[in-house]
């Protein structure tokens, strides 16, 4: 756990004046094809980035401004977004701005920029406003997912999304796979008896097996998470399990995304 925090809850000394600025870097290239389709390809991978700021501070905080950017020049720290309660790794992109404002008064300024990959204090774990869906397919009907094996698309009650559409396969060792940038993820599939389990994977490592028809029959529903993933680009992949009692019918349909 990343334990070096700047403007922690019980210590507001170095905290930024508010409100600063945030956003997300723009990590996709679009085109607009001659058809009048629109295609994304992600470019990069960044995170959030603040515009900070500590107005008319006395030298003290001043001071220790500048103490805590040598002390992390070639290094990481956390910083806490006090209204959202989130906390984010990274560091400071480029030397803090001081400026005189008065006798003992100085305005700071700089640029946070959270950095893919790290350690975290604490992870995000609000679902309800930073989580997104990657549905398996998309208002066009472009497959989303990179499949093997022998799925089948169809629409179905109960499964995720608008278009009330999923993958299936009755094949075992078929596998579906997508790819997100963010943090961790939570795997939806609809509930029934007559479906087989899937097992998942994230980066390559075994996260173990989920069973969709081990419940009482329902619509879509969170039936796995993997929270404390560090920030990046990450690929969760889909298998159909070998058969459990004669079931093998694995399903793939929304993944949830932390942003």
């Amino acid at each position: 756990m990343e334990s070096d925090l700047l403007n922690e809850p019980d210590d507001w000394r170095l905290g930024p004046d508010y409100g600063y600025q945030m956003g997300r870097p723009d990590n996709l290239a679009r085109f607009d094809a001659r058809s009048g389709e629109r295609y994304v390809r992600r470019l990069s991978a960044r995170g959030y980035v603040f515009q900070l700021s500590w107005l008319e501070r006395p030298l003290v905080t001043r001071e220790a401004l500048e103490q805590w950017q040598n002390q992390f020049e070639g290094d990481f720290f956390t910083f806490y977004d006090a209204e959202r309660d989130r906390y984010f790794s990274g560091n400071f992109d480029s030397p803090l701005v001081f400026t005189p404002a008065g006798y003992e008064k100085w305005n700071v300024t700089g640029v946070f920029t959270e950095i893919p990959g790290l350690p975290m204090y604490e992870y995000p774990d609000d679902w309800g406003r930073d989580g997104i869906f990657l549905e398996e397919r998309d208002d066009l009907g472009n497959d989303l997912f990179s499949l093997t094996g022998s799925w089948t698309y169809r629409q179905i009650a109960g499964a995720h999304g608008a278009a009330s559409g999923e993958y299936y396969s009755n094949t075992s060792g078929d596998t579906a796979e997508a790819v997100y940038f963010g943090y961790g993820f939570r795997y939806w599939a609809r509930q029934d008896p007559t479906l087989g389990a899937v097992i998942l994977y994230l980066d390559d490592v075994n996260l173990g097996q989920v069973d969709p028809g081990s419940g009482a029959t329902g619509g879509a529903a969170a039936l796995f998470e993997a929270l404390n993933v560090p920030l990046g680009l990450h690929r969760v992949k889909i298998q159909v399990a070998p058969p459990l009692e004669g079931v093998a019918c694995g399903i793939a349909d929304a993944i949830e995304v932390m942003r």
